[in-house]
């Protein structure tokens, strides 16, 4: 017969000695719709790949508020996705996790689809490209990584 054994409730539990901070902790590939403005035209929805993630810095913390990082990327949903929205989101990925963490960083995912003009006739058709974006801040300092996948055809 099969026995049912409660589980321990380790967050009601004293940390061990051998508590450690963690780099990166955080959800991955949470969908959520981006508005970006290419080469000034006008901004295009795209619906990019998240995964948005933070330190543990603090030894004695027991986990992170995920549900403020999902917050910070619904926030992202509402207006441009530029490089300041994205500064202001991993400062806000930092604060919002009450001084457990010091490091912030997320990566998107997405494809944007490019006008491309035709050889000869001026008319010009669509090409989608693989695009990814990866940000973080780390003690205070931002750095940014872009992907993008030119297709051979």
């Amino acid at each position: 017969m099969y026995r049912r054994e409660r589980l321990p409730d380790i967050t009601s539990q004293a940390l061990t000695q051998s508590a450690l901070s963690l780099d990166w902790v955080g959800m991955e590939n949470i969908d959520v719709p981006i508005s970006m403005a290419v080469d000034g035209d006008e901004p295009q929805q795209a619906l990019a790949k998240a995964s948005i993630f933070v330190s543990v810095d603090d030894p004695a913390a027991k986990g992170i508020h995920m549900s403020r990082l999902h917050r910070r990327l619904n926030d992202l949903s509402e207006g441009s996705c530029t490089q300041g929205a994205l500064d202001k989101l991993l400062k806000e990925c930092v604060e919002s996790q009450s001084g457990i963490s010091n490091n912030a960083r997320i990566d998107l995912a997405f494809d944007l689809l490019l006008k491309k003009p035709a050889l000869l006739s001026g008319e010009f058709g669509y090409q989608s490209y693989k695009t990814s974006i990866s940000g973080e801040i780390v003690n205070g300092k931002y750095c940014y990584t872009l992907g993008l996948t030119i297709p051979w055809v």
